[in-house]
């Protein structure tokens, strides 16, 4: 265990980074409704409205999209009925076991969605819209150089900066429990994928007929990414990278660990991970065949308060959650001498030095080309020093 003594929020807290433990599966909690009776539903989780809570974009296997709006608040989720495909979004095809990954694939400051579907093909929907109102335009089929996986794949991609270089790449399962890496050799808003490599960085099969199903976050707070899966029966994989960020290596797939459990006995498990409590971890959030939802909290105390204090810098952070780019305002008549942030490590990723009087001021802020995880941004005075939770999707 690893432990930083941090100011957050005006609490000086312990910040401990040790193992997750996950309750047991809760079928349908915070409102939300099955998409159908058989469905295969596919979620996949984003501030989609920018309003600063989590909503939820499913998949199906007719290859529509469910959109349910997160009418609650980030600390105590509370989702609406869902919409099918909304803000212009058009089903991939009449067939088509839909899996999307959330992401902002050409850098415009605004979520873009990336499909797979049964047959192994991709479908880029860019947002002509904006980050508070999305508007998506027509699929676009194996953009990006995109290569399809194999004639009958059913492909669920996964979208993280894999080897730290900027940019977004793109790790798929298939209906085989393979695993297929497509590293972007373009840029952050030009991207261009090389071809499919098949298991590449140690990775390894979770079983021979397994419809692998792949979620990316850092799980164990090391500073990598890691992968967490889940199979046609129910089941989870987790996939610790023992390397580094820049270059991971999987270690062999760990059946059901930090208490997981299998959601059930032939459940199509579809994992999304997110810190959908606000409670500084993460969770995780799963489809099944039958169309309904399966949170499984991470009741992991990361952060433990010690003493109170009652002056503070920072007055808000808004959106939180958010895609790196941020603004937050100062309310503390201070002179303001440098802006820093730490990754949930306590590793400095960056800083900038400022010399000015703060009375309400707004400051716009961007982290560009970091993990999706846990960040805290670091505010100096000559008198104080605050720090704020944020998180990047």
């Amino acid at each position: 265990m690893k432990t930083l003594l941090i100011l957050l929020n005006s609490c000086l807290l312990s910040f401990s980074i040790n193992a997750q433990d996950f309750s047991e599966p809760q079928l349908n909690p915070f409102s939300l409704v099955p998409l159908h009776n058989w469905g295969i539903n596919s979620p996949a989780i984003a501030d989609l409205d920018n309003d600063g809570d989590f909503d939820v974009l499913c998949g199906d296997e007719y290859g529509d999209f469910y959109f349910l709006r997160n009418d609650g608040t980030s600390n105590s989720p509370e989702f609406a009925n869902p919409q099918l495909n909304p803000f212009s979004l058009e089903a991939l095809n009449s067939w088509g076991i839909n899996s999307p990954a959330i992401a902002d694939l050409d850098a415009d400051g605004d979520f873009d969605v990336l499909c797979g579907d049964e047959y192994g093909d991709f479908y880029y929907l860019k947002n002509i819209g904006s980050e508070n109102s999305p508007a998506f335009a027509a699929p676009q089929q194996n953009p990006f150089s995109l290569e399809a996986l194999n004639n009958w794949g059913i492909n669920s991609p996964a979208i993280a900066d894999l080897d730290d270089d900027g940019d977004f790449d793109v790790l798929c399962g298939d209906e085989y429990g393979d695993f297929y890496f497509l590293r972007n050799d373009g840029t952050s808003n030009s991207p261009t994928f090389a071809a499919p490599q098949l298991n590449p960085f140690s990775l390894e099969a979770i079983n021979g007929w397994g419809i692998n199903s792949p979620a990316i976050a850092d799980l164990d707070n090391d500073g990598d990414f890691d992968v967490l899966s889940g199979d046609e029966y129910g089941d989870f994989y987790f996939l610790r990278n023992d390397g580094s960020a820049i270059s991971p290596s999987f270690a062999a797939p760990q059946l059901n660990p930090f208490s997981l459990e299998a959601i059930d006995g032939w459940g199509l498990n579809s994992p999304a991970i997110a810190d959908l409590d606000n409670d500084g971890d993460f969770d995780v959030l799963s489809g099944d065949e039958y169309g309904d939802f399966y949170y499984l909290r991470n009741e992991d105390v990361i952060f433990n308060s010690i003493q109170e204090e009652d002056s503070s810098i920072l007055d808000s952070v808004y959106p939180n959650p958010n895609n790196g780019k941020f603004t937050f305002t100062l309310n503390s008549q201070n002179e303001i001498t440098s802006i820093s942030v730490f990754n949930n490590n306590g590793s400095q990723i960056s800083s900038e030095e400022y010399h000015f009087i703060t009375i309400g001021k707004q400051i716009n802020f961007e982290i560009a080309n970091k993990l999706s995880g846990i960040y805290f941004i670091q505010v100096v005075s000559k008198n104080e020093t605050n720090y704020s939770k944020i998180i990047i999707m």
